[in-house]
């Protein structure tokens, strides 16, 4: 029931972002939308780069955290070796 009314309010959300952006974009100047034009792609660009870092860092920390332990650490210091379980 959660899920469908925040589909739908997001759903409304985009709508009307949607609605206001074409008044905000024709009261700019045409040299200033040609720069928006250009520096949005690479902008872009680097934000799915910066995702895509942050998801692969944050799978090899867990793919790690879930790995089975080799060596622990006792409470005196010393390193045993123990079978992976």
């Amino acid at each position: 029931m959660w899920e469908t009314a925040v589909f739908v309010l997001n759903v409304l959300a985009f709508v009307m972002i949607g609605m206001q952006c074409r008044p905000i974009w024709e009261r700019l100047d045409e040299s200033l939308r040609l720069q928006y034009c250009l520096v949005a792609p690479p902008a872009r660009r680097g934000h799915a780069h910066a995702h895509c870092w942050v998801m692969s860092y944050n799978t090899g920390i867990t793919a790690l955290d879930r790995a089975p332990r080799l060596f622990i650490r006792p409470a005196d210091g010393r390193a045993t070796v123990q079978a992976a379980s």
